[in-house]
């Protein structure tokens, strides 16, 4: 009886990733596409991590769902709590996984509690999962650059790529500011 279950929840599974292809297929997107396919964007602070369930093909899918407070929104529909927007994401996987630094799925971002981040996030798919389009692309670190106390941003990709055919005048990978990327994803928006 539980081979029967396993198997239908690894379908469930399979299919929830062909599903989802623009979010998980590891297809190199620029910052416009990146932009254009993103059901959310904005800059966070994680401030829980915890295991969850969803039900699909019969049975439950472990996942890891994070709660994030939204400190600039630049795209999508958030929850407001005591006059705060939060979002909650939910990607496939364990805190076991987590916890070993050991995504799912190679690619797979996986976000610190206490964290801050730029998050590009990919639309929900039927049964409730996402994760930030392109996997590690949609997903950049935030830090503050010592020499100029500037905020910069990385994804999980060294941002190679991320301007590619854009005319943009920018470099080919590596950190990049934080307001300049947001100056350009608010540019992409207003067309």
């Amino acid at each position: 009886m539980k081979q029967p279950r396993r198997l239908a929840i690894l379908l469930v599974g399979a299919l929830l990733l062909a599903f989802n292809a623009g979010a998980t297929t590891l297809l190199e997107m620029n910052l416009a596409t990146l932009t254009d396919r993103s059901d959310k964007i904005f800059r966070g602070t994680v401030m829980n991590v915890s295991e969850t369930t969803v039900q699909g093909g019969g049975g439950d899918l472990l996942a890891v769902q994070y709660t994030i407070r939204v400190d600039e929104s630049l795209k999508g529909d958030y929850v407001e709590r005591k006059g705060q927007e939060f979002a909650v994401i939910r990607m496939l996987g364990s805190l076991k996984q987590y916890h070993s630094g050991t995504p799912p799925i190679p690619g797979f971002p996986l976000l610190r509690e206490g964290g801050e981040y730029l998050l590009m996030v990919a639309p929900e798919g039927p049964i409730g999962l996402t994760t930030t389009m392109g996997l590690g692309q949609g997903a950049f670190n935030i830090f503050t650059n010592p020499n100029t106390r500037e905020d910069m941003v990385l994804n999980g990709f060294n941002n190679t790529s991320l301007f590619k055919g854009m005319g943009a005048g920018m470099p080919d990978d590596g950190p990049v500011s934080y307001n300049t990327l947001v100056g350009l994803i608010k540019s992409e928006l207003g067309r």
